[in-house]
């Protein structure tokens, strides 16, 4: 595995396919067995600022599949954050979603699943008490597969996310260990986005028309980080 994107997060309807199988997820918080019920996000690889021009050609997607429950209980507090845009500091809340290495077309039929390794699986929490560098103001351009975005700010710090990487069903023995991570932040208002069918893949299997998710609108960038 090379160096981590960025990426663009869309905000999905129609759900995708299932899980059907019991998932066990270990990461550096804790061991959880939600019960996974649906897309709701799909994250592309994204060339933010220029830095990554081959980023929208890249396959490596993860889908944000959400459990049946969330929790809000404080896993850590105090945990240091840090990335292009800063160091923070918060506390690390329930999981919130799980990001699994995912290939995306859109148009049928849905591509091969990406292999084993390509990315990380990673855990996400809602986090709370943030202190750092405010961004409502920090400006930037994200292109990605679907489109160019002009972010004016990042707003809202109650919807941030920390994702952190993790282990599946043990696929990925010490995973919870590695410093790689995710901050993903919400993004204040962009253009409008219209929408996108998606064919998706991953190893809970491939998705078709029946089950058939669309990307709606632009909702969080999501930036590699450092945890200590």
């Amino acid at each position: 595995m090379g160096t981590l994107p960025h990426f663009d997060c869309y905000q999905v309807t129609g759900g995708g396919v299932k899980p059907t199988i019991p998932v066990t997820i270990v990461d550096r918080y804790g061991t959880y067995k939600p019960k996974l019920v649906s897309v709701k996000r799909i994250c592309a690889p994204a060339n933010k600022n220029g830095e990554d021009t081959t980023a929208p050609t890249n396959p490596n997607h993860e889908a944000g599949y959400f459990p049946s429950t969330t929790s809000s209980v404080t896993l850590a507090t105090g945990v240091t954050v840090t990335n292009q845009f800063g160091t923070f500091t918060m506390d690390v809340r329930g999981f919130d979603r799980l990001l699994v290495p995912t290939a995306k077309t859109l148009v049928p039929p849905p591509p091969a699943p990406l292999p084993k390794g390509a990315i990380p699986h990673f855990a996400c929490h809602t986090v709370a008490n943030i202190k750092g560098p405010a961004l409502n103001h920090t400006a930037v351009t994200v292109i990605d597969q679907f489109t160019s975005t002009a972010i004016p700010g990042f707003v809202r710090p109650s919807k941030w996310k920390l994702c952190v990487s993790a282990d599946k069903n043990g696929e990925d023995p010490g995973a919870e260990n590695k410093p790689d991570a995710l901050f993903c932040f919400f993004a204040a208002s962009t253009a409008a986005f219209g929408t996108e069918p998606l064919f998706l893949n991953n190893q809970f299997g491939p998705n078709q028309f029946a089950n058939q998710p669309k990307a709606t609108q632009y909702d969080e960038l999501c930036v590699p980080s450092i945890l200590p």
